[in-house]
């Protein structure tokens, strides 16, 4: 997978007093682009983390079961990677 990185590198390859001479309307085009871009990476981090969560959950609750805790954080290794599932603890009220 390669990843596509080319309209980010011609904008950080301007200098301050390239952007600044810059029309406003160029400027919004590249704000617009970083936006979407932002858009995108979160979308994807987010399908990463879900995929992440649904492949180790299960394995996470089954070693906090197996330690006697419902909450904390469990550590396994699967192939060759640490594993750090974190459960925070949710306060009651009253």
């Amino acid at each position: 997978m390669e990843i596509q990185t080319q309209p980010l590198d011609d904008i950080g390859q301007l200098t301050l007093t390239e952007l600044d001479e810059m029309p406003l309307a160029t400027l919004e085009k590249h704000i617009n682009l970083v936006n979407a871009i932002k858009d995108t990476v979160r979308h994807y981090e987010a399908a990463l983390h879900a995929s992440m969560n649904k492949r180790f959950s299960e394995r996470a609750a089954q070693l906090r079961q197996e330690a006697g805790k419902s909450t904390g954080t469990v550590r396994f290794e699967v192939d060759g990677f640490v594993v750090i599932a974190d459960l925070p603890k949710r306060p009651e009220y009253n």
